[in-house]
């Protein structure tokens, strides 16, 4: 990759620093808490994973596309239209990522309802 496309990755990568440390810190917990509850920590570690790979998938596709315009001097109509279906494509990656986390926090769930009325409270 050439100095443009590097310089824009590098740019991309800081702009996305806090989503990747919050990405860091779910996967941290998630192993942590792997023996107290197994099925939402693997759902978490593979929504976690698929949003890492797409984050950094999705800025060096860009950034690649940038140089490619640097280097072959690249029609902008097209370099428009790729970079369009990367984001685009990115966003469907990362709704499933994001899907996966969402079921990590409702699986395994007990009913609070019945602990509740059981204790006499109305």
């Amino acid at each position: 990759m050439g100095k443009v496309g590097t310089s824009y990755l590098l740019t991309q990568l800081g702009y996305q620093a806090p989503a990747l440390l919050v990405y860091l810190v779910a996967f941290i917990l998630a192993l942590v808490y792997m023996r107290r509850a197994s099925m939402p920590c693997i759902l978490t570690l593979v929504g976690v994973g698929i949003l890492v790979i797409t984050t950094l998938g999705m800025a060096v596709m860009q950034a690649s596309l940038i140089d490619s315009r640097q280097v072959y001097g690249g029609d902008p109509e097209r370099i428009a239209r790729l970079s369009g279906s990367i984001g685009l494509a990115g966003s469907y990656v990362r709704a499933v990522g994001l899907f996966f986390l969402v079921v990590a926090i409702f699986v395994d769930r007990r009913s609070q309802v019945s602990d509740w009325s059981e204790s006499g409270h109305r």
